[in-house]
Parts: C-alpha cells; structure tokens; sequence
C-alpha cells in the first residue's frame, strides 16, 4: 500500500484548514472495530460520537472499516467539528484522488 498523505483543504470559515486521511491509522480502527463489534446487540444500532471531524475522512474510515470488517454490526455515526464548512464538506463526502488513493477497491465501493 502506498504512504498515506493528509489532504489539506480550506472549504470556508476563513484561517481554518482541514487535513484529514482516510484510514491514517489501521491499527486503531481494527481494535477500535473490534470493541463496536462486542458492544453490538441485534436490532439495537451502536452508537459512535466523533468530535473534531475535520472533513471527515476520518469518520468515513471507521464507517467503512465496520462495513466491511463487521458487516452485521448496526452502527450509527454522529460527528461534529468547530466548522461548519468541514461538516459541510464531510457531508458532501466529495474528496480529491489523492485523498482516496490509498484505499483498497473494496474500500472505495463503499
């Protein structure tokens, strides 16, 4: 895999810069994965709370590391950040090929 290499985008909200990665750090999202996956209880969705969500790359990280790690865990993600232009930006999930290009095919279909 090649080296992951934060993406610097300024959406709004003046001198603020979001710098994000997908999937910066594997090995926290596979122990992090793993404690959702023991928190879950069929029909009643895990529900995860990220602040600071910069532009969200992160956030989209762990939401495709549990589908595709745990696809039978029901998971909820709520995140927030000091921006509205990086939850804005996030929202819109609309990410430069240089943000994406370390991800596996599956990661991307997701």
């Amino acid at each position: 895999m090649s080296h992951i290499q934060p993406v610097r985008i300024r959406p709004t909200d003046g001198d603020l810069i979001g710098t994000t990665a997908f999937f910066r750090n594997r090995a926290f999202l596979f122990h992090f994965g793993e404690e959702i996956a023991k928190l879950s209880t069929p029909g009643r969705p895990v529900e995860i709370f990220v602040h600071a969500c910069s532009i969200g790359a992160e956030v989209y990280s762990l939401a495709i590391y549990l589908q595709t790690v745990h696809p039978t865990v029901d998971f909820r993600i709520t995140s927030t950040d000091i921006s509205g232009g990086f939850v804005e930006y996030a929202r819109a999930a609309e990410y430069p090929g240089q943000a994406v290009e370390a991800l596996t095919e599956q990661e991307r279909s997701c």
